[in-house]
């Protein structure tokens, strides 16, 4: 059983020192991720840590609808940051509005060229150890993957990319 099922469960049992421990482990190992996704969309970061914490108060209050705990996180990050900028521009925030200047379009553009290359959990492993500085170890113990599985995935996964770009 998985963290987020158990974490249900506990929830649903009213096991509150469970749910407290658990909660925290989903905390530790999706806060870096959440940083990551608002630190692209935002500036400031006092706005970058308050929208943080929102994220996961968003994820206690629907965990009963929720499947995948980053996909959640991550989708929740980029509407809080969008309705945050919505809200200090007074207007919609909307992709024309974004300087051509602004490397968000073309950060977006390469994660789509990427993951149509390697796949999502590739990239993932590959933002997880460069982006967000994870060791391999790290990113293993959380996939419930062996170390030198993951750093074969991820070698793979530059080489096929490099291939790519040279063509």
């Amino acid at each position: 059983m998985d963290n987020l099922s158990r974490l249900k469960q506990a929830v649903l049992t009213q096991d509150q020192t469970t749910t407290d421990i658990l909660f925290r482990e989903l905390y530790d190992t999706y806060r870096k991720l959440v940083l990551f996704v608002l630190s692209r969309l935002l500036e400031d970061k006092q706005d970058i840590l308050d929208l943080c914490e929102d994220c996961f108060l968003d994820l206690y209050a629907h965990l009963a609808d929720v499947t995948n705990v980053k996909s959640y996180l991550c989708a929740t990050a980029k509407n809080k940051a969008y309705s945050l900028l919505r809200k200090q521009k007074g207007q919609e925030y909307l992709d024309e509005d974004i300087p051509t200047t602004d490397l968000r379009p073309l950060a977006y553009e390469f994660e789509q060229w990427a993951t149509s290359i390697i796949g999502e959990e590739d990239y993932s492993i590959i933002i997880d150890h460069l982006a967000l500085d994870y060791s391999f170890k790290e990113i293993a113990k959380e996939r419930g993957s062996k170390e030198n599985t993951i750093k074969t995935r991820y070698h793979r996964a530059l080489r096929k990319l490099r291939k790519e770009k040279r063509r």
